[in-house]
């Protein structure tokens, strides 16, 4: 389910509540065919997670974000707010038990900006598992299979 979040002027974020499972390789397919629309040359999709997917396989996320990376040239990272069980992603950061609110958004707005430097400089690639690594970011190689 896609649920609308309203605008600047009339937002319903707040009201957004914890309910049970979440397809998140549907989610993340939704934006990535957003984002094959427009026309710009690098396309990097952020999801911020809570840990594992209740109603899609972690492999099933793991697939669709290396063939986001390959077939669409499109970055896909994750910012979790707790450990995560199962990595699907090449480009993560783990925000959980940072203790520090300040330095946490400090570390968030460092992955953001060299995951664009990252997408920007090798838009053929650089998010498909390359194993190196940003500042502030935890990356690892994917498997060579689509």
């Amino acid at each position: 389910m896609i649920l609308d979040a309203g605008c600047a002027e009339s937002s319903s974020v707040a009201g957004l509540y914890p309910g049970g499972g979440n397809n998140d390789a549907a989610g993340l397919w939704h934006a990535a065919s957003i984002a094959m629309e427009s026309r710009r040359s690098a396309k990097l999709l952020v999801m911020i997670s809570d840990g594992l997917p209740t109603e899609c396989s972690t492999e099933a996320l793991e697939n669709l974000v290396v063939k986001l990376g390959r077939n669409y040239r499109i970055c896909c990272a994750q910012v979790a707010v707790r450990p995560l069980e199962v990595v699907c992603f090449p480009n993560y950061v783990e925000l959980a038990n940072e203790g520090n609110l300040d330095l946490t958004v400090q570390r968030f707005g460092d992955v953001i900006t060299g995951l664009v430097r990252k997408t920007l400089a090798d838009r053929a690639g650089a998010c498909v598992g390359d194993g190196t690594a940003g500042h502030g970011l935890q990356s690892r190689p994917t498997s060579s299979s689509p």
